[in-house]
């Protein structure tokens, strides 16, 4: 699989597929001194489908604890576990499915209006945001119940 070949997300539960969750691999270049992976901004080198506006990480997440628990309205994001793993639970309002993240080579694009759980870090796991939009807080959804009232009426 190359930077540009993507992989829709199964649903192994529901038999289905989450539509527009892609995994993609990330270029990356070794040799006898080690692994380069890179991303540039540009969607032609990379297969992340958009220009990124913000770049955030993720560590030190203390046993037990989740991250996301939310939706973005109109921001889309690329996610990639840089080192360690974590599991990501992705839901379009209709399906669900579970992702697990554990090869820096790898990541998984989450377009707006997915709602976004991440789970079961690893101690030494550190996670790699590149995010379409700067941080707003009004583009968040942060109550399921209010996410799934937005998609239902998105979808009439």
């Amino acid at each position: 699989m190359n930077g540009n070949d993507h992989q829709n997300i199964y649903c192994r539960t529901q038999n289905c597929f989450i539509l527009d969750i892609k995994r993609i691999k990330i270029k990356s270049a070794a040799d006898e001194r080690g692994t380069l992976s890179f991303l540039e901004n540009t969607a032609e080198e990379t297969g992340v489908p958009f220009r990124y506006e913000r770049v955030f990480w993720i560590y030190n997440v203390p046993e037990c604890a989740e991250r996301g628990e939310h939706a973005h309205r109109t921001c889309a994001e690329f996610f990639v576990a840089l080192h360690g793993s974590c599991d990501i639970e992705l839901n379009d309002g209709r399906k669900s499915a579970v992702v697990h993240l554990d090869k820096p080579d790898e990541g998984i694009v989450i377009p707006a209006m997915i709602w976004c759980r991440l789970y079961n870090f690893s101690q030494d796991f550190v996670g790699l945001c590149l995010a379409s939009q700067h941080y707003t807080p009004e583009g968040y959804i942060n109550d399921f119940s209010v996410f799934q009232r937005e998609v239902s009426h998105s979808n009439i």
